[in-house]
Order: structure tokens, then C-alpha cells, then sequence
């Protein structure tokens, strides 16, 4: 039997290298080398080298004096990628009541306009009312009233990318729709 397997190796190995003899087997292309084009060549880049020498390292001394580094606009690359981790796992004091709440939750049902500071009234999931003011704070995401306008309030969330840009998010409140319309519009649409 050990025979057999043998038999049976050096045949595998002399079809092998067979397969390889024969994919080798191509036309192999020497590239004559053009010496003329290579003398010239050197003729042009001048028969004295070291003036060339010279005149390279002058320039080099030259460039290398007048580089100054500028940190401005490249990352710190002593930095987490991630951010301060510290930061992170710190929790927030809740300045506000309404920051308990999701802004999608709120509803504003009255907006006073035509004063110095215009100010809402926003109505939380637990039916309490509260009025808030530009600079005030909403949402779970510590989004800031930015302006109140005449139909809506404007609230700017801002949040870090991992590589620390900050990202301003608009988000918008709105007054009902139903408080615009007339009565007589609104006892049509509950007829059909």
C-alpha cells in the first residue's frame, strides 16, 4: 500500500511540473536598452554633478527654513476619538421642568407676540401648562427656544459628532391648526 501512494505522489508531482513547464512555455520579450537616449540624458543633466548637488540641498536648506507647523484645523491626535468620556458619563442637572419631557410631547396653546420678549404657553403630557421665553430650555436633549415667531416657536438642539463638530438641529412647535380657522369652518368639517 505504501507503495501504491508512492506511485501515486510522483506521478501528481510530474504532472505539476509538467502544468508548470508548459504554462511557462510563453515567448519571452528582451527590451533592448536604448543607450543613446541614456547618454543623452546625462549629458543634459550636466557632466559636474556636485554643482547640482549643491544647488538641490541649497534649495531644500531654503524651504525647510521658511516652514512653520499650524495646529489650526487638523485634529489632536492625542484626542479621543470619542470625546471626553468623563463628560459623557457625568449626568446633566435638569434646569427645567419641560426637559423631562420629549418635544414631540409638548403642545403650545397660546403665544403672546407685540412685547419686548415674547413668550408661549406650553401644555406637558401631564396637562400642566408652562410658559417659556427665548433662551429657555425643552426636550430630553436640552433643545433651547431660539425664537418665537407669531404661529410657532423655534428650538435649536446641538449635538457632537464623534469627531467633535457640532450639529444644530431646528426643531419647530407649532400652534393647532383649529385656532386659525373659522368657527363656521371647523362645524362644516365636523358635519361630513
Amino acid at each position: 500500500m505504501r507503495k501504491n501512494n508512492h506511485i501515486a505522489y510522483r506521478l501528481m508531482f510530474s504532472l505539476l511540473l509538467g502544468l508548470l513547464f508548459v504554462s511557462c512555455g510563453g515567448d519571452m520579450e528582451i527590451k533592448e536598452r536604448d543607450y543613446r537616449a541614456e547618454l543623452e540624458r546625462v549629458k543634459k543633466s550636466g557632466t559636474d554633478g556636485t554643482k547640482k548637488k549643491e544647488r538641490d540641498l541649497s534649495d531644500i536648506l531654503k524651504r525647510k527654513s521658511n516652514y512653520r507647523y499650524s495646529p489650526v484645523g487638523k485634529k489632536d491626535p492625542f484626542r479621543s476619538f470619542f470625546g471626553d468620556i468623563s463628560a459623557l458619563s457625568q449626568e446633566r442637572k435638569i434646569v427645567s421642568e419641560l426637559q423631562r419631557y420629549d418635544i414631540s410631547d409638548l403642545q403650545v396653546t397660546a403665544i403672546i407676540w407685540g412685547i419686548t420678549e415674547p413668550r408661549a404657553t406650553v401644555t406637558a403630557p401631564d396637562k400642566k401648562s408652562y410658559i417659556i421665553k427665548r433662551g429657555s430650555f425643552v426636550g430630553k436633549n436640552w433643545g433651547k427656544v431660539s425664537k418665537i415667531l407669531p404661529s410657532k416657536i423655534e428650538i435649536v438642539e446641538t449635538y457632537k459628532d464623534p469627531l467633535g463638530r457640532k450639529i444644530l438641529n431646528k426643531l419647530y412647535l407649532e400652534l393647532p391648526v383649529k385656532t386659525i380657522l373659522n368657527k363656521e369652518d371647523v362645524l362644516s368639517d365636523e358635519k361630513e
